[in-house]
């Protein structure tokens, strides 16, 4: 036997297929098949299983962040062309450790928005490439004040923000990066 199953209203993607124990993993691949299972007289089998979610995105905006206080404010632009990479938090739990995985890179628009979509829940987290930040600038101060969607969230040497956990069909927008360029004093 094989078994067809029918995403159901409100759904959108498969779980993997195949993934840990027969009894509690997803056995559903493409278009919603199973593998082909023998039966013989009598028996039953409960392990015939599928998993549906609703993808996850995040994502926001890198800033020009004039007045250098780490928070967007009204009319402060988009900065275009910083390239920004989603990782999965790796199976050890340690960003950054050995088994972190890179998912893609995109660069920011015209307007300094990015947005990672099509996300299994989980643990991610995105570094922004400071390499690509125009020339002259730097990383506005990170966390600065209480609401996480108008802040700077990248550290200010690494560009790397904070771990988060996504759920089916979330879309956090508060990941974002201020820069500003340095007030150099004269020199004497």
């Amino acid at each position: 036997y094989i078994v067809e199953f029918i995403t159901p209203a409100g759904y959108s993607t498969l779980t993997t297929a195949d993934v840990g124990n027969d009894d509690s993993d997803s056995d559903a691949g493409a278009g919603g098949l199973t593998g082909c299972y023998t039966l013989t007289s009598g028996q039953t089998n409960n392990t015939v299983d599928a998993g549906y979610y609703n993808p996850a995105a995040i994502g926001d905006r890198v800033w020009l962040d004039q007045d250098k206080d780490g928070i967007q404010d009204a009319g402060e632009l988009g900065v275009a062309g910083v390239d920004v990479t989603i990782y999965n938090l790796g199976t050890d739990g340690v960003q950054g450790g050995g088994d972190d995985v890179a998912l893609g890179t995109m660069t920011t628009d015209a307007d300094g928005n990015y947005l990672f979509t099509g996300l299994a829940p989980g643990d991610y987290y995105v570094a922004f490439d400071l390499t690509t930040l125009p020339a002259g600038f730097v990383v506005s101060p990170q966390d600065a004040g209480s609401d996480d969607a108008v802040d700077s969230d990248g550290n200010t040497m690494t560009g790397v923000g904070a771990v988060t956990n996504l759920s089916a069909g979330e879309v956090d927008l508060t990941h974002d990066l201020g820069i500003n360029v340095p007030v150099v004093p004269p020199a004497s």
